[in-house]
């Protein structure tokens, strides 16, 4: 597709279109060229529209920002509610051995 873009698309197909005799389908030779023509200026005009966003981290970089709980997927709500919990248990861990010293 990109080759094509410097080059006129009718002289392309014209060369490469075979003779009426040939073609597969309803059109005439020239009802095909022009149907080719603007389904490739339809391509032509959504890819300027729309282009090629290079700038993808990927899905590890996003996976690994995810909260996780043994190694499963939890929403934000689940993980702060493991954290204020663990953090208790480490509390009163740590005060029943400092009541048994």
């Amino acid at each position: 597709m990109e080759d094509l873009a410097h080059e006129d698309l009718g002289s392309i197909l014209k060369n490469k279109v075979p003779s009426d005799e040939e073609l597969p389908g309803v059109y005439n030779k020239y009802e095909r060229i022009n149907k080719i023509l603007k389904y490739k200026n339809k391509i032509r005009k959504w890819r300027r529209q729309h282009p090629v966003k290079r700038a993808f981290k990927g899905r590890s970089v996003v996976a690994g920002q995810k909260p996780r709980i043994k190694g499963k997927f939890v929403t934000p709500e689940e993980y702060s509610e493991y954290i204020r919990s663990s953090c208790k248990r480490e509390y009163y861990s740590s005060l029943k051995e400092e009541y048994f010293l």
